[in-house]
């Protein structure tokens, strides 16, 4: 079939308009592709909450100078705060002791019965822990993670385990260099294991703390610390894990409990009201 110059270029024309045409529909297929995958992508991605770490119950002052106790709210907030900086932290934690028997001690406890007659005015490395803290840890009264006559100088967030690098006469152990297995910390001349961070969980919640004296009754229970043996205590409540009223009101732990701990590098410790006030005081050298 013949076609006349006009009918060629009028077959011409609706061929590049069907060209055009289907590039425009492919385009804009294509783009609404794209736009598909980045509403995807937006909707996938977990939301991640600023969460204040500024917030913890410290005493409130008057315009007279004196202390005020924070409302009931505000310390609602607190727990609810530090709860949410548990929750999404913890998930990868395996922890080394599992089913320790824990009990509750403080800076500044007097000696009883219940301690073994030892005095918690000083720790196994610091002389002067009680001066150092600011005052008696007292368990009551509390406001939220302090105690209510003062606000500590230190991590009020802190426990004792068995086992100290020194000895008894100020030397230096030789199964010291544990510590800085686990730590992270730096040898010096002072306490390798000093500060040194915990994880410790009860009940699916998780805390973190500041390794501050030795405890409860033991000070060389190397195999059970940094090993896999059962703490050797016997005295008691058999307990291998004493943590400060910080943490046993965190936890909600009843004053014996069996919990579970693993040591933590300082650089993986979650930001929390563990993190509000830092110990860093060194203590006394050790030879």
């Amino acid at each position: 079939m013949k076609y006349s110059l006009s009918s060629k270029k009028a077959i011409r024309s609706k061929a590049s308009y069907n060209i055009n045409k289907s590039s425009e529909q492919k385009h804009f297929t294509w783009w609404l592709l794209a736009g598909c995958i980045v509403v995807v992508a937006i909707l996938a991605f977990p939301k991640v909450d600023t969460v204040p770490t500024s917030y913890v119950p410290h005493n409130h002052v008057t315009t007279t100078g004196k202390l005020s106790t924070p409302s009931l709210n505000d310390q609602k907030a607190v727990s609810a705060i530090a709860t949410a900086h548990t929750t999404h932290s913890t998930s990868t934690l395996v922890f080394s002791h599992r089913a320790i028997m824990t009990t509750e001690f403080w800076v500044g406890e007097p000696p009883d019965s219940d301690n073994g007659s030892i005095s918690n005015t000083s720790s196994t490395w610091d002389g002067q822990w009680q001066q150092h803290y600011g005052g008696v840890d007292s368990p009551a009264p509390r406001v939220g993670f302090l105690p209510a006559a003062f606000t500590p100088h230190e991590n009020s967030f802190y426990v004792a385990l068995p086992y100290s690098d020194a000895d008894g006469h100020g030397k230096r152990r030789t199964s010291a260099a544990h510590c800085l297995d686990v730590s992270g910390n730096s040898a010096s001349a002072y306490s390798w294991c000093k500060n040194t961070w915990l994880a410790i969980n009860f009940n699916g919640k998780t805390v973190f703390a500041q390794w501050e004296d030795a405890g409860p009754f033991g000070e060389n229970d190397v195999a059970y610390v940094f090993g896999s043996a059962e703490p050797s205590n016997t005295t008691g409540e058999a307990a291998g894990l004493d943590v400060s009223p910080a943490v046993t009101t965190y936890l909600g732990l009843s004053g014996a409990d069996l919990t579970d701990w693993s040591f933590v590098n300082s650089r993986d410790v979650p930001d929390g009201p563990w993190k509000q006030t830092l110990t860093t005081t060194s203590g006394e050298t050790i030879d």
